[in-house]
């Protein structure tokens, strides 16, 4: 039985230790598979990368190389494709382990299945195929709602993602790799999930930390934090939730600079402005219970859809217990 736990453990333990990527061949999944690259490089992890299709559900690329769509013509191609992509992003991280994963199956499925207990899944924010926004775009809200763990959506857009800082009373462009970790609270569980992911990521990196609370005055439905607190009382209320966030969060962590603070507005809206100077936005996958859940929900979702920057989306305690499409 300790031979049989101690196996477990460390197939369990080398998982953990991989960022699984999905690819449709599409130019939006190699941004996807570069970052994860990029990322496996700063934490030491294992990429996997996992290309799912389907004779009904053929990514562009690989129908093209075979217009008759024959079974065993698919297999052939997608491996030699997939092989060919890999090949070109192993050539710049030659010290990264990278598994490649070709199969017939279920998009959707395939990538949950082989991120079980994975470090995060990496996606693309659109694909190749001939409807990108509803086909590929459904593939990533489905990894991002019914996933236990870390997803991160790739996306970057070239005008609005551009980093600013003040030199000599001018602003002067930030590269990438020198922005902040932005990530945004509310006082719930799942926000401070986010906030100790985006913790860690920051450190990693060895970047700013910069925490927003974004809050508006309460509907007058709302039963939640704000509930009772009007004028100035609000404003108070939102500094000491983001206060009662860090603490709890963050505790005496000293391995990275925060710099946090309050924001009047729209927590979607807010987010992707801010994520313009950001390199990467976290969020976590649900908000307070009740009508406040409903509005952070509809904020990760917005934020993937169109911040300027990979967002990445934290469910539970960020790692992934997903077993499968059935469970959800």
């Amino acid at each position: 039985m300790q031979e049989i736990r101690e196996i477990r453990d460390a197939r369990e333990s080398r998982e953990i230790r991989e960022i699984v990527v999905g690819t449709d061949l599409s130019e939006d999944a190699d941004k996807a598979l570069s970052w994860a690259v990029d990322e496996a490089q700063r934490s030491g992890a294992t990429v996997r990368v996992v290309l799912a299709w389907s004779v009904e559900r053929c990514p562009r690329v690989l129908a093209n190389h075979v217009p008759s769509h024959n079974a065993d013509q698919l297999e052939a191609a997608a491996e030699k494709l997939l092989h060919e992509t890999v090949e070109r992003i192993r050539a710049t991280a030659p010290a990264v382990t990278i598994i490649e994963q070709p199969g017939r199956a279920d998009p959707v499925d395939a990538l949950l299945n082989a991120a079980t207990n994975a470090r995060m899944l990496v996606i693309g924010a659109r694909g190749s195929g001939r409807l990108r926004r509803l086909v590929t775009g459904s593939v990533s809200d489905a990894c991002v709602h019914m996933s236990a763990g870390a997803v991160v959506v790739v996306r970057w857009a070239p005008e609005q993602g551009r980093g600013y800082e003040r030199r000599d009373g001018r602003l002067a462009g930030v590269p990438r790799e020198r922005r902040p970790v932005l990530v945004g609270v509310d006082g719930s569980e799942g926000s401070i999930n986010a906030l100790r992911w985006a913790a860690a990521a920051a450190a990693q990196r060895g970047v700013t930390l910069r925490v927003l609370h974004v809050w508006m005055p309460a509907p007058a439905m709302y039963t939640g934090y704000y509930a009772g607190f009007e004028g100035e009382g609000l404003e108070k209320a939102a500094q000491a939730l983001l206060e009662d966030t860090l603490a709890k969060g963050l505790g005496d962590r000293t391995d990275v600079t925060v710099d946090a603070g309050l924001m009047l507005g729209a927590a979607g809206t807010s987010l992707i402005r801010q994520a313009a100077g950001a390199q990467l936005l976290v969020v976590g996958a649900r908000g307070h219970e009740g009508f406040a859940e409903l509005l952070l929900g509809s904020t990760s979702q917005r934020c993937t859809h169109h911040s300027p920057c990979p967002v990445a989306v934290i469910h539970g305690g960020g790692q992934r217990q997903h077993g499968g499409r059935q469970h959800r």
